[in-house]
């Protein structure tokens, strides 16, 4: 749920568990330490975070069709896409519970409750203008779009915590990791054997994990 009861999404389960997660040692962490070393510790977490997001999302990229297959039958297939296209909305909303969680950790759960308002506000205002234009794919859109807002207003509240050039190049690592893997999975099709079909979805992953390593940000984020 988003804020005191807001709305809930595909991602609530897991976003839930992740501030679970980190809020309790985080919050000593900033009593204890000198902002310096916070600071450090939030710029880690929050990119080791930017990390795992672009995993969870890939990983449902290349899932979404067995997915829906899965669930709702070979008459549904078509209609994957949609999962694959709202699949970034996982990496937005992870990273929000990250942010998220660090200003409720460092006392300000103003700056956040007033963000997710923002981000409500930005939500009704999408699917008004997005809904009626282009209908499922629209309300998909307006689900991306104001995670996307909320990032951006909480990473603002966060200015003065957070390295911003060290969160780039994170963010780009991840987003090219994700564009590769799903460059791969599309590039082996529409296969029927059950090898290539694994394939499809295992290469892609371990084109991530590869690209993590390579870069640097993979060992940082294991060794953090």
């Amino acid at each position: 749920a988003r804020g005191g009861g807001g709305r809930r999404g595909p991602g609530g389960p897991v976003r839930a568990r992740a501030s679970a997660a980190i809020l309790p040692t985080l919050a000593r962490l900033f009593v204890r330490r000198e902002p310096e070393g916070v600071r450090e510790l939030v710029d880690e977490l929050v990119r080791g975070m930017l990390l795992a997001s672009g995993l969870v999302t890939l990983g449902t990229f290349v899932l979404a069709q067995p997915l829906i297959v899965g669930i709702y039958g070979d008459a549904f297939a078509a209609f994957s896409f949609l999962l694959q296209g709202g699949s970034i909305y996982l990496f937005f909303k992870l990273t929000v519970s990250a942010l998220g969680a660090v200003l409720t950790a460092i006392g300000r759960q103003g700056d956040r409750a007033r963000g997710m308002l923002i981000g409500v506000g930005a939500t009704v205002i999408l699917v008004v203008a997005l809904v009626p234009m282009v209908g499922i794919a629209g309300a998909v859109g307006a689900m991306v779009g104001s995670e996307l807002v909320l990032v951006c207003v909480l990473g603002l509240y966060l200015r003065d915590v957070l390295t911003w050039a060290r969160h780039l190049q994170t963010g780009v690592v991840a987003g090219i990791a994700c564009g590769i893997g799903a460059i791969v999975h599309l590039s082996i099709g529409e296969q029927t054997d059950l090898a290539w079909r694994a394939a499809a979805v295992v290469l892609p992953v371990l084109v991530y994990i590869a690209i993590g390593l390579v870069s640097g940000e993979g060992i940082r984020a294991v060794r953090f």
